[in-house]
C-alpha cells in the first residue's frame, strides 16, 4: 500500500489538474454527459449486485456526477470509473462489496482511462477478456475483487497501460498465468502488483518483465515463482525503484543481474531459499533504503560494504545463517550508514562476541534486534546514546550483568527484552 498511494495520487492528480479534464475531482460539475455512455453505466450497473445501494446516485440525466464516476469537462465523455469498495480493511463483511457480472457495456466508454473495480466480491468470476479491447485504459486495478482462473493475454493488448494492479492477497480464489509473455507488449508500464498470483508455470516471467523500460514498482510476492536467471545478457529495468519477489520458492545464489539495477531503493526478496554469502556487491547499491533478506539460507558474515549505503534505512538479515564476530561491526558501521539506519534486525543468525565498541554509532537508529545469537557479556553504556530507539530485542543470547543505567536516557525506548 505504501507504494500504491503515491503512484494512484500522481496518475489521478496528472488527470485532474495536468490536463484540468476530470469534472468530479472537486467533487462538482456542470458537465451533462454524453447519453450513450450514461446509457453503458446503467447496462453495467444492471449487472452489479449492490446490496448497500452504494450506486443509488446512478440515476438522472447528469451522470458526470454519480458516484465513481469521471468526466472530461470539456467533452463531457467518461474517462474515468473508480468503484473500487472502501471497506476491504475497515469492515471485512463482503457484504458491503459490490458483485455480480461486470457486463461488456465498458466497451461503449471509448475515451476510459481509469478503471478500478479494487477490493469488490465478484464471487470466483474470470476477469472479462473483453477488458483488453479497452485500448485507452492507463490505470486497471482489479486487486483483491475475488476474480479468478487464468489472468486473459488479451490484457496484453493495453499499450497505453501504467498501472496495473492484480494483486490477489485478500482474494478466497485463485488467479494465476501459465506465462506472462503478454506482459512485454506493455511498454508503458510503471506499476506492477501481482501478489498472491500463482505463477508456478510462468517460467518467461522474467524475460517479460525485464521488457518494461518503464517499470519502477514491480510487486511478485507469494507467486510460487522458481526459476530465476543466474546472469543475462542485459538488464532492462532501468527504471526499477521496486522490487518485491519476497515469499517464493528461489533456490539459488543472488542473481548478477540484481546488481545492474542502480536505481532500486526498496529490495525484499525475504523468505526464500537464496543461499551462499551475501554479496560486496551490494555496496555499489547507492540508492538502497531498504534491504529485506531475512528467512532465507545466507551463511558468512554480514558485508562490510554496507558501510557505503549512504541511503539505507531498514536493513534485515534475519533468521540467516550468518556467522563472524562482533569485533568487526565497529569498521562496518563507520561509514555513513550509521548516519541513515533506522532498523536493523539480526535476529536468529550466529553471531558470536561482545556488544561493546559499536552501538553507539547508530545515532537514529529506532528499532534493534540482536535477539537468538551467540552475543556474551553486558550490554554496554554506550547503548544510552541511541537517542532515537524504541525498541530493543537482545532475548535468547548469553548477555549477563544488569541492564546499564544509561538506559533511563532513552526518552522515547517502549519495549526492551533482554
Amino acid at each position: 500500500m505504501a507504494n500504491l498511494r503515491p503512484f494512484v495520487a500522481f496518475l489521478f492528480g496528472y488527470l485532474c489538474f495536468t490536463t484540468n479534464s476530470i469534472s468530479r475531482c472537486n467533487g462538482e460539475s456542470n458537465v451533462r454527459c454524453i447519453q450513450s455512455e450514461r446509457l453503458a453505466l446503467l447496462k453495467l450497473k444492471a449487472g452489479l449486485k449492490d446490496p448497500h445501494h452504494l450506486l443509488s446516485s446512478w440515476t438522472g440525466a447528469y451522470c458526470c456526477e454519480w458516484t465513481g464516476v469521471s468526466c472530461d469537462n470539456k467533452t463531457g465523455h467518461v474517462i474515468a470509473i473508480d468503484l473500487r469498495c472502501q471497506h476491504l480493511y475497515d469492515d471485512p463483511s463482503t457484504d458491503w462489496h459490490l458483485g455480480g457480472e461486470i457486463g461488456s457495456s465498458l466497451l461503449d466508454l471509448k475515451h476510459l482511462k481509469y478503471l478500478d473495480l479494487s477490493s469488490n466480491n465478484f464471487g470466483g468470476r474470470s476477469i472479462p477478456q473483453y477488458i483488453g479491447s479497452m485500448t485507452g485504459l492507463r490505470y486497471l486495478n482489479l486487486s483483491n475483487a475475488a476474480f479468478s482462473g487464468r489472468i486473459p493475454h488479451q490484457l496484453g493488448n493495453l499499450s497505453n497501460l501504467e498501472y496495473l494492479d492484480l494483486n490477489s492477497f485478500y482474494s478466497l480464489y485463485d488467479l494465476n498465468a501459465d506465462g506472462i509473455q503478454w506482459l512485454s507488449n506493455l511498454s508503458s508500464l510503471r506499476y506492477l502488483d501481482m501478489t498472491w498470483v500463482t505463477l508456478a508455470k510462468a517460467s518467461d516471467w522474467f524475460h517479460a518483465v525485464n521488457a518494461l523500460p518503464s517499470l519502477s514498482v514491480l510487486h511478485l510476492p507469494f507467486c510460487r515463482l522458481s526459476n530465476i536467471p543466474a546472469a543475462i545478457s542485459h538488464v532492462n529495468l532501468s527504471s526499477l525503484a521496486t522490487l518485491d519477489l519476497s515469499n517464493n520458492e528461489f533456490d539459488s545464489r543472488l542473481p548478477e543481474w540484481l546488481f545492474n539495477i542502480s536505481s532500486l531503493v526498496e529490495l525484499n526478496l525475504q523468505f526464500n531459499h537464496f543461499h551462499g554469502s551475501i554479496p560486496d556487491a551490494f555496496g555499489s547499491m547507492a540508492s538502497l533504503e531498504v534491504l529485506q533478506l531475512g528467512i532465507n539460507d545466507f551463511v558468512g558474515l554480514v558485508p562490510s560494504t554496507i558501510k557505503y549505503l549512504c541511503n539505507l534505512r531498514i536493513l534485515d538479515l534475519s533468521s540467516n545463517k550468518i556467522d563472524g564476530e562482533m569485533m568487526v561491526f565497529p569498521e562496518i558501521f563507520s561509514g555513513c550508514v550509521r548516519e541513515s539506519l533506522e532498523v536493523l534486525n539480526l535476529r536468529s543468525n550466529e553471531l558470536r562476541g561482545k556488544l561493546a565498541g559499536w552501538l553507539g554509532l547508530l545515532e537514529r537508529l529506532t528499532i534493534l534486534d540482536l535477539s537468538e545469537n551467540l552475543l556474551y557479556g553486558p550490554i554496554p553504556a554506550s547503548i544510552g546514546e541511541l537517542s532515537a530507539l524504541k525498541t530493543i530485542f537482545l532475548d535468547h543470547n548469553q548477555l549477563n550483568g544488569t541492564l546499564p543505567v544509561s538506559i533511563g536516557q532513552l526518552q522515547n525506548l517502549k519495549k526492551i527484552t533482554s
